[in-house]
């Protein structure tokens, strides 16, 4: 019937979704919100989004200091910290500047 269709096509989607959800949250592909001392930093300093956010998916190196990570990036034209917090659905970023 199509009723039972409906359904059985509605649970094998969502089932999908929950399988990719997982795997992109774990990836890091999750919403990256940036605090407004962020954004005048990265505006102070030359820094675009794209920068960060590689920062964060690629990093050269995290650390995790009181569960706030510090992740470098090495740059063409230097290194930057990105400094930021990891929550369940997005990752916000606190501030970033040039070592």
């Amino acid at each position: 019937t199509e009723g039972g269709l409906f359904l059985s096509t509605f649970f094998y989607l969502f089932s999908c979704f929950s399988i990719f959800y997982k795997y992109f949250k774990n990836n890091c592909l999750m919403v990256i919100v940036y605090t407004k001392h962020a954004e005048l930093m990265l505006k102070e300093r030359r820094i675009s989004k794209e920068e960060v956010e590689d920062a964060i998916r690629y990093p050269e190196k995290t650390r995790k200091i009181y569960g706030i990570y510090y992740s470098v990036k090495k740059l063409q034209i230097g290194k930057i910290e990105v400094v930021y917090e990891r929550r369940e659905s997005y990752i916000k970023i606190i501030t970033v500047y040039w070592l």
